[in-house]
């Protein structure tokens, strides 16, 4: 049976197959927005980036012209304290359709 193919893990690791082993055993933050990070810090930072990135960057950069709808975390971040979470390098405006597709595929790993 062939290997998994190599990925890029959620904490910007390269892993074969799914999530690298501190990622399987991190918990899931859970609750409402405001538990799982989205707080008025992030919200003041959400709204700087929207004003500077009013277009989908994924739709950009196939030449396309979409509005954005989210601000999104490229890496997605795992605790409240992990310093991706408010990290404008590790933002990125897209539009729904985009953001969904990115949303599972980083739910599916």
């Amino acid at each position: 049976m062939p290997d998994a193919p190599v990925r890029l893990c959620a904490c910007g690791r390269y892993v074969q197959g799914g999530r690298c082993p501190a990622c399987r055993r991190a918990p899931r933050l859970r609750g409402g927005p405001r538990a799982r990070g989205y707080d008025r810090r992030w919200e003041r930072l959400r709204d700087q980036y929207r004003a500077q990135h009013p277009l989908c960057e994924l739709c950009l950069a196939r030449g396309l012209y979409v509005p954005m709808r989210d601000v999104d975390h490229k890496i997605p971040f795992r605790s409240l304290d992990d310093p991706r979470r408010l990290d404008s390098d590790n933002l990125q405006s897209l539009c729904a359709a985009c953001h969904k597709q990115k949303t599972d595929e980083d739910f599916r790993s």
